[in-house]
């Protein structure tokens, strides 16, 4: 019974998303152009998290010098599925913005456009961030296919009337 219930829930939710790999062959097949590509709403496939270490030397604390004390920790966190748009189109990248102002690079590898790292690195708001999770994050577009009804007709010929 419990199997039953897991068909039929991811059969449920499953259906109800209609997201496709956004690639070379899916911007080929329908012929999208830059000015298209930034109009779609895009998501991204899995979640991605990145982490900015600053050391800081000497730091004011309570009105004293506290050498050493701190490390500051940002961490940024973009969960699957968030949506995001297109803000550049260049060759094999894209750069997709999932908050205002600031922007991931996704190259192009053949199947997706995939994250751009740097030895696990990755350029996100103006300073470079640790990549922890995510390195085969893809972007996604939903596909909303309508149905074709095709109407057959079955021709028998047009005798000569006399």
């Amino acid at each position: 019974m419990k199997y039953f219930i897991f068909v039929v829930i991811f059969f449920i939710v499953g259906c109800s998303s209609n997201l496709l790999v956004l690639n070379k062959e899916l911007i080929d097949k329908f012929n999208l152009s830059e000015e298209n590509l930034k109009s779609l709403q895009v998501y991204i496939s899995e979640d991605v998290e990145m982490r900015k270490i600053e050391d800081n030397d000497s730091i004011v604390k309570n009105g004293q010098i506290t050498p050493n004390a701190q490390k500051d920790v940002a961490e940024v966190i973009i969960e699957e599925q968030t949506p995001g748009v297109i803000i550049i189109v260049d060759e094999d990248i894209l750069a997709v913005s999932f908050k205002k102002g600031s922007a991931l690079i996704f190259n192009d590898q053949d199947a997706a456009y995939i994250i751009s790292t740097n030895d696990g690195k990755v350029n996100y708001d103006g300073a470079e961030y640790l990549l922890i999770e995510g390195f085969t994050a893809s972007i996604l577009v939903d596909a909303s296919f309508e149905e074709v009804f095709e109407n057959t007709q079955t021709i028998s010929g047009q005798p000569i009337e006399e």
